[in-house]
């Protein structure tokens, strides 16, 4: 089932194929929103809208009834540090990043415990971490960038790839978290900015098309990460 209001990939969302929602976007261009839709596995439903409309929020983060909404671009362009939290029926707004961005990436799983990582368009290494109440500043990545990707479960347990900046152009740097410092793991096989990715923990992700090369130029490129050191244990029950 379709979504009742069109809109680019420049929208926020998060959840599971049975349980998701989608917030803020452009409808067209120019035309910023604050719609917001929730999916239960066959259709989708407008509940209540953002305070603010906004776009570029691809960095928030959460399941459909505990999610955060943080950072983003407003209309007329400026970049936002706003961040507001879903409860399952409607948007509070909380306090704000420190450092407003948008088009990074959000790690974390529910409105109480997420991290803020990288951004632009000013492209930022800066990574911030959210207990609920507050946002504090943490270790920055080894490498800014913009429209990366991540998998996560926890945002003390997180890997983020891929992504741009102006001075390297696309990326293929893969960084994990362990709540503290983020370390740098092996490059992706194939640079890329703007991609896909998913995965339940920084011990096994998927990243999948996005941009490389030169401006317009798509990938269908799908890689698979394993963490190095990482171990699969099997055992036969008698």
């Amino acid at each position: 089932a379709d979504l009742n209001t069109n809109k680019d990939n420049n929208c926020g969302g998060t959840g599971t194929q049975t349980a998701g929602i989608a917030f803020g976007g452009e409808g067209s261009p120019g035309a910023v929103t604050a719609t917001t839709e929730t999916w239960n596995g066959s259709g989708w439903t407008e509940v209540g809208d953002l305070n603010t409309t906004r776009r570029g929020t691809e960095q928030s983060t959460g399941i459909v009834t505990s999610a955060l909404c943080f950072g983003g671009d407003q209309d007329p362009p400026g970049t936002s540090a706003l961040n507001e939290s879903w409860n399952g029926s409607s948007w509070t707004e909380v306090a704000n990043l420190n450092t407003g961005r948008a088009r990074g990436i959000g790690t974390g799983v529910s409105n109480t415990a997420a991290l803020c990582v990288g951004g632009g368009p000013s492209v930022t290494a800066a990574t911030e971490s959210w207990n609920g109440t507050a946002w504090t500043e943490v270790g920055d990545l080894n490498t800014a960038r913009q429209r990366l990707a991540a998998a996560s479960n926890t945002y003390t347990d997180s890997v983020v790839f891929g992504g741009n900046n102006p001075s390297s152009g696309e990326v293929g740097v893969t960084e994990t978290w362990n709540g503290s410092a983020w370390t740098e793991g092996t490059d992706m096989s194939t640079a890329r900015t703007e991609l896909g990715g998913g995965g339940a923990t920084k011990s096994s992700a998927i990243a999948f098309a996005g941009q490389t090369g030169s401006p317009n130029v798509r990938t269908a490129a799908t890689e698979e990460w394993s963490q190095p050191g990482a171990t699969t244990v099997s055992f036969t029950v008698s």
